[in-house]
């Protein structure tokens, strides 16, 4: 039996076969969102070279499609607004108390110079200093 079978497969031609059939009719019956879900995607791109699968994707297409209003919607904006806002005000105001404790340094440097006093001179203000003291 398997004889025979060998032989009726080396008769048949299998390229005029295959031009036989009508590959848009077996197309048409192929669940194309099947046979996505069953693509194993990790397996793809470590045989496809993931660059030319990309030349094949419309970017504007995909964008067109991204509903940005129901982004929004879920996104607390006002409050990632105000946090960036506070964030960069507190941070402001860190500066600019860094660049006043550098100036009374500098004024107090000058003055003790200008007085030539030989003392360091006080290590904080005195308002701190009696704060420190009590805590």
């Amino acid at each position: 039996m398997e004889r025979v079978l060998d032989l009726v497969v080396q008769s048949i031609d299998v390229d005029a076969l295959a031009q036989q059939v009508d590959v848009d009719a077996l197309l048409r019956q192929v669940d194309v969102n099947r046979l996505v879900q069953r693509v194993d995607m990790n397996a793809v791109i470590e045989k496809v070279a993931v660059n030319a699968l990309l030349d094949q994707v419309d970017i504007n297409h995909l964008i067109a499609r991204v509903d940005i209003d129901a982004i929004v919607r879920q996104t607390d904006l006002g409050a990632v607004v105000s946090m960036s806002s506070g964030h960069v005000a507190g941070r402001a105001v860190d500066i600019v108390r860094a660049q006043g404790v550098e100036l009374d340094r500098l004024i107090d440097r000058w003055v003790r110079r200008l007085l030539r006093r030989k003392d360091p001179g006080l290590v904080a203000p005195p308002a701190l200093r009696n704060a420190e003291a009590v805590t």
